[in-house]
């Protein structure tokens, strides 16, 4: 299983999806893939994160999250939808099917379990499965924001729930007139030793 992260710039037009796809298909010459996405664009495109705060900026707590959440939701259905044009065996995800479990603190959450048995379920019928990034529930079954780096996070608790000791942060950078995609980064997770219990 390989895990890889897209950002919202990575996402923001069907060219740039175009590039994201072609390297999920790379990847699953040899890998079943989980892939975790961020919002598409940056603000002032439409489904981005900070987008979305603007639109709503009286809401707080559990009410920003949730609206917050719209734009992880869009773009792990758009890129879904475009990777089954592509004729992959894909599936998304919806946020209380990510499998990550969090304190009841909205906006800026900490994760305390993950569980990644329902991705695993997923994994045995399809090829590639989205995850939107950023949120996980709490206990009541509301939806709760992870902080700023919230969608990097999640790819990071997801792969080492599923037993990987790397996952892959796809950037996607603007440099001059230009698109200039930077190679896939790998980084080493790190987890307290004396928290065993952290991930299922």
């Amino acid at each position: 299983i390989k895990v890889l992260k897209f950002g919202g710039s990575s996402l923001k037009t069907i060219d740039d999806r175009k590039k994201v796809i072609s390297i999920i298909q790379n990847e699953l010459i040899d890998f079943k893939v989980v892939v975790i996405v961020s919002a598409i664009g940056r603000y002032p495109s439409p489904y981005a994160t900070d987008t979305l705060i603007h639109l709503s900026k009286n809401l707080q707590g559990k009410q920003k999250d949730e609206i917050m959440s719209c734009g992880e939701l869009i773009s792990s259905h758009v890129l879904c939808s475009e990777c089954l044009e592509c004729n992959l065996n894909a599936v998304c995800l919806n946020i209380c099917e990510n499998g990550i479990y969090t304190n009841t603190k909205y906006n800026d959450a900490d994760i305390i379990h993950v569980d990644t048995n329902t991705i695993y379920q997923y994994l045995n019928k399809h090829d590639l499965v989205i995850v939107p990034g950023f949120f996980g529930i709490n206990q009541y079954q509301h939806i709760t924001s992870l902080g700023r780096g919230g969608s990097d996070l999640s790819a990071v608790a997801i792969a080492h729930g599923l037993g990987l000791n790397e996952a892959a942060v796809q950037l996607m950078a603007m440099r001059c007139t230009k698109s200039k995609f930077d190679t896939v980064k790998y980084f080493d997770i790190e987890l307290p030793s004396n928290s065993p219990d952290y991930y299922a």
